[in-house]
């Protein structure tokens, strides 16, 4: 699955965009059949959907994207999709109808 990123507009002007797009792009070209659900939110959007107020997907320090994003995945791929998520240099959460992906606790990048 090719992303189209025109439709994530950046929170701010400093631009992470090239190291999140092509991160998020590698999973999403090697399982096709996944959707992106959520990606960057602004910290009130993301109060409004119930997200945490420390979530990841809220950019952070000038940045123009957040550094997580909910995916959903075909049941019948999950199981492999959350196997290959580590060599991403990402932490996965099983939220049932979607995949939560973000950097591990501690982390500034992800591979």
């Amino acid at each position: 699955m090719a992303i189209d990123w025109s439709q994530y507009q950046p929170v701010s002007a400093t631009d992470n965009s090239a190291d999140v797009q092509s991160l998020f792009s590698r999973i999403a070209s090697a399982f096709p059949d996944t959707r992106i659900s959520s990606l960057t939110r602004a910290a009130d959007h993301n109060a409004e959907v119930g997200g945490m107020p420390n979530s990841q997907h809220i950019p952070r320090n000038g940045n123009a994207f957040g550094t997580a994003m909910d995916i959903v995945v075909p049941k019948d791929e999950r199981s492999d999709f959350l196997a290959q998520v580590p060599g991403y240099g990402l932490q996965a959460i099983n939220e049932g109808n979607h995949i939560h992906l973000q950097l591990p606790h501690g982390s500034t990048a992800a591979g």
